[in-house]
């Protein structure tokens, strides 16, 4: 297999720029200037339910495969057609970087006249929008803030870098996700001044937000004029071919690269874990700083007790990572994966401690049948893990206190008396109809300090 060969196979692993950027032998600026969309799925568990039981889950899982696929090929085919770059696959979603300058390789220099990226961005949302008419079973909604962004590389290369993303843009995006509805193209309120003229068709959304439904067919047009061309090597293949690889997980390189299809995707039974880092205060250099530690400390983790990093996000002043226990053993060979996840947390959570001081690390772990496989098209896609039980994770993280990991019943269930938890009761978390039972790990006995009578529970 030929070095250029080997790049067709891994450019779809990252994010666009950043792919044109190495096929330029160059990096990607740290600071810049554009628009964030986020396009977040809903439906997929009551699909999934109605699958399994009119098919069983081995049919359910590759029907599940292929409408996913499908639908995120088009999703996220608007972002490129649009001159955006998926940055990741966010479990039910992704999240995309429209950037002011478009740049990284060939694209920047196209001869097609500059488009703001705030409209590139609208136009590729309400496209997306349109698309999803063709997956009655699935709705989704896409969110769009503009503003100042960082682009930092993080993590062991040894493993993977991680593309991050963070700044105002990012913020403002995270602060939208609650208000944003299913079919809408939600607009944060930062963009108004650049509405002004464009003559778009908007309604008013709370806190002075913007529901857009439509371009006019002049700005719709020049939005689809930066669509990223074709691509090809200029400068020296291996040289870019090693700049590309560390971005890739390992795992899947190794595939890859040694002629075999990486997992096509099924319904497994994992663990997930949240894990909430606070960022120390200072300037750019030190938050990126952080950020590298904590994702190194966080893989070396995962890779003594078999899991696996999916994502990581810096919504605001903290640093959010998504870990998966139960995806490197066999089927039918993961049942202490929540009881690994939690020690997994408690290890974390104890070098963070060391280094930061106090209780920087939150977390939530529940545990549940979901999608774990690839997800995108051609152009872009990647591994990730799509189901309820990760969102009911990361709502469990919100809901902790500084230095506590809370479990859910179907995780602590799966736990047994192996560890020691305290019952905090029922709540009601985002995304589900009845109360939840949560339970806090006790690594030592510590003070309730939830507010809830506790009972303790196994040892």
């Amino acid at each position: 297999m030929t070095p250029e060969d080997r790049l067709h196979l891994l450019a779809p692993y990252l994010p666009t720029d950043r792919f044109r950027a190495a096929l330029a032998q160059r990096d990607l600026p740290p600071f810049t200037t554009g628009a964030a969309l986020q396009a977040d799925l809903s439906g997929f568990t009551h699909m999934t339910v109605r699958l399994v039981a009119e098919y069983g889950a081995e049919r359910a899982s590759e029907a599940l495969r292929v409408g996913l696929n499908s639908m995120f090929e088009a999703a996220a085919g608007q972002v490129f057609h649009h001159g955006g770059s998926v940055i990741r696959f966010l479990g039910d979603g992704f999240l995309a970087w429209f950037d002011d300058a478009q740049v990284g390789g060939d694209a920047a220099s196209s001869s097609a006249p500059p488009v703001p990226a705030i409209y590139r961005a609208i136009a590729s949302g309400l496209e997306i929008q349109a698309w999803m008419r063709f997956f009655p079973h699935l709705r989704m909604k896409v969110f769009v803030s503009m503003g100042d962004a960082h682009r930092w590389t993080i993590g062991d290369p040894a493993d993977r870098f991680f593309d991050v993303i963070s700044g105002p843009a990012l913020t403002d995006l995270s602060r939208i996700a609650h208000i944003a509805q299913p079919g809408q193209v939600l607009l944060h309120s930062n963009t108004t001044p650049a509405l002004l003229g464009a003559e778009l068709e908007t309604a008013q959304a709370p806190d002075g937000h913007w529901i857009v439904g439509g371009l006019p067919e002049r700005i719709a047009a020049a939005a689809r004029s930066r669509r990223w061309p074709a691509w090809q090597t200029t400068g020296d293949a291996q040289t870019i071919l090693s700049a590309v690889q560390p971005f890739v997980e390992y795992a899947v390189r190794a595939q890859i690269e040694s002629g075999f299809e990486p997992d096509s995707g099924g319904l497994r039974l994992t663990a997930p874990l949240f894990l909430e880092v606070r960022l120390p205060d200072g300037d750019a250099e030190t938050v990126h700083r952080a950020l590298d530690r904590s994702v190194r400390v966080l893989q070396t983790v995962l890779m003594r007790h078999g899991g696996r990093l999916m994502s990581v996000e810096t919504p605001g002043r903290v640093c959010v990572l998504f870990a998966v226990l139960g995806l490197l053993t066999a089927a039918g060979e993961n049942e202490d994966d929540a009881a690994r996840a939690i020690r997994a947390a408690l290890e974390f959570q104890a070098q963070m401690d060391e280094s930061v001081g106090g209780e920087s690390v939150r977390g939530g772990i529940s545990r549940g049948v979901l999608f774990a496989g690839m997800v995108g098209g051609e152009v872009r896609h990647d591994f990730s893990i799509i189901g309820d039980e990760t969102n009911t994770a990361a709502r469990l993280m919100d809901l902790a206190a500084p230095g506590q990991i809370l479990v859910s019943e179907a995780a602590r269930a799966a736990i047994g008396s192996a560890m020691r938890l305290r019952r905090l009761g029922p709540v009601m978390i985002r995304g589900r109809q009845s109360p939840l039972s949560v339970f806090a790990v006790e690594s030592t006995p510590t003070p309730n300090r939830s507010g809830v009578d506790g009972t303790l529970i196994g040892y």
